[in-house]
């Protein structure tokens, strides 16, 4: 600070005349919107880019899960109309027990894949006079109950009377974690069970 002390002195003694540059070229009207084209037409083409990359990526994207939902075992488990033949021959079916008293039947596959455990049903229903009417098919759902105290619904569907049906689930839980399996109602209340 004590050598910067003098400057203001010295500055106050230097004529404006002797600072100013006449000599120096004015700046054109035409800089300004020119510099301001350029910046656009920069953010234009980054604007474009990024769409196309976003576009590339969607593309992608859709691809993977068109072949992922293509490939065999991958994705959600399909409903079938029967068992399929490889888990039918290796597990057994198992009858499910009722619980009270309903005319609900139902046999039960539980067969360890690499992904867990599938869950194959065959469900057969009263007729219409002997328990609901045709207007109003009620709805029902398949439960796995772990020894861990989880609960997990893998299936829902509607029951049409008179009719057998074959309805498939899947769960991550490995079967020898499985403690019971049971098919619910909609309101939650248990017509069978199987424990594992």
């Amino acid at each position: 600070m004590r050598q910067l002390a003098g400057l203001p002195g010295l500055l106050a003694q230097v004529d404006l005349k002797d600072i100013e540059d006449v000599s120096s070229p004015a700046v054109p009207q035409s800089l300004l919107p020119t510099l301001v084209a350029g910046v656009r037409r920069g953010q234009r083409r980054r604007s474009v880019l990024i769409g196309a990359l976003a576009a590339a990526v969607g593309a992608i994207v859709a691809g993977s899960v068109v072949v992922a939902v293509g490939l065999p075992g991958s994705g959600e488990p399909e409903a079938r109309a029967t068992p399929p033949a490889a888990t039918a021959s290796r597990t057994p079916s198992v009858p499910m027990e009722a619980v009270g008293a309903t005319s609900l039947r139902a046999d039960l596959v539980l067969a360890e894949v690499a992904w867990g455990t599938r869950v194959d049903m065959t469900c057969s229903y009263g007729r219409v006079e002997d328990d609901y009417p045709t207007s109003d098919a009620p709805s029902y759902s398949l439960v796995v109950l772990t020894y861990d105290g989880r609960t997990e619904e893998v299936a829902t569907w509607k029951g049409l009377p008179g009719r057998t049906m074959r309805v498939s689930g899947a769960t991550a839980t490995e079967r020898r974690d499985i403690e019971r399996v049971e098919l619910r109602n909609a309101n939650g209340m248990v017509l069978l069970e199987l424990t594992v």
